[in-house]
């Protein structure tokens, strides 16, 4: 439905349009859904996404936001977050952690799978999911290896 595939750089216009297209359809067709899934590319800030979602008439009338699905990419998302601790300590504490899109997806996330599992060393498991409860204890974080949740 969307123009380009993606949101994040325009995420209002192509949401709505998304939206409002899928409406027509199922009232069109009078075919119910049972899903409408959002993704986004690996680096995106689901803020605005979520906001528009919810706080849309057009879009909070006839669809529900059930959910944020985040991907954690074990292999990766200690070198990422390790560089934004060490941002946090050269602006002496200073810097926003949720200005970060990898923190935000975690955040935000009523879920975080964690995938290539089996591309990372035990302790560096251990570690990842430390942080990812650290910086959101109430999401239910998911096991995957090999692509198998």
């Amino acid at each position: 439905v969307m123009d380009n595939g993606c949101m994040c750089c325009s995420v209002r216009g192509d949401l709505l349009a998304a939206f409002a297209a899928i409406a027509k359809k199922v009232d069109d067709t009078a075919a119910p859904i049972d899903a409408v899934i959002v993704e986004t590319t690996g680096i995106a800030d689901p803020v605005p996404i979520v906001r528009t979602m919810k706080g849309t008439p057009a879009i909070r009338d006839r669809f529900a936001l059930t959910g944020v699905v985040t991907l954690v990419d074990a292999k990766n998302i200690l070198k990422r977050l390790r560089e934004m601790d060490e941002e946090e300590d050269a602006e002496d504490g200073a810097a926003n952690a949720e200005d970060d899109e990898a923190f935000s997806q975690i955040m935000y996330a009523n879920k975080v799978v964690i995938t290539k599992l089996d591309l990372v060393a035990v302790d560096e498991v251990l570690e990842v999911w430390q942080r990812v409860k650290a910086i959101n204890p109430n999401a239910q974080v998911l096991s995957c290896v090999a692509g198998v949740l």
